[in-house]
């Protein structure tokens, strides 16, 4: 997956010449900056195709996909054998819904295989601004005399630099593209 903006974003976001940038630092911060919007929004974003998630069915109609929002639905398979399409429905909310029965029993729980597209195309502009805006943020960061902070051989490419955070209004727009349930993969 691609970082949510380049660093030419960077520099134009930032107004400085090409010559004044330090690729390599604005790179390590834009995969920061990236990482730190997926993990508050607990899901990819970006739209992933053919992506395959195991699933376990314990009785239950419904169950909840990991990653929205849900474009399409290219297999599902039980327990290896193929669902038809008549048999659920799945809704862009990632709620995968069996028409026919439930997904396994809870004496006998089933494995769902999902081979599904998930996430938006293209980026929504209100992300890559907020990765513009934290990676600028810690761009930006200078201790007087230091270029790079190292202690016991740990550099700023490890942990988030001191001022990659999300500020509030940030979390708030953030909201729309995170997933509303915690799942993990």
């Amino acid at each position: 997956m691609a970082d949510f903006a380049t660093p030419t974003d960077l520099r134009h976001f930032l107004g400085i010449a090409h010559e004044n940038v330090d690729m390599g630092r604005a790179k390590r911060l834009l995969a920061q900056a990236t990482q730190l919007i997926k993990d508050y929004c607990r899901q990819t974003i970006e739209r992933v195709a053919n992506d395959a998630v195991t699933l376990i069915g314990r009785g239950e109609e419904t169950l909840l996909l990991p990653e929205l929002p849900v474009v399409s639905i290219a297999s599902i398979t039980e327990d290896a054998v193929a669902v038809p399409a008549a048999d659920f429905d799945a809704a862009s909310s990632g709620v995968l819904r069996r028409l026919v029965g439930a997904w396994g029993t809870e004496s006998d729980p089933s494995t769902i295989v999902v081979t599904y597209t998930h996430g938006f195309s293209p980026l929504p502009q209100s992300v890559r601004a907020i990765c513009l805006s934290i990676t600028g943020r810690a761009y930006s960061f200078r201790q007087p005399g230091i270029e790079s902070l190292a202690l016991d051989g740990l550099s700023e490419a490890r942990g988030y630099w001191p001022d990659m955070v999300l500020t509030m209004q940030e979390q708030k727009a953030l909201e729309p593209y995170a997933l509303p349930y915690a799942l993990t993969r």
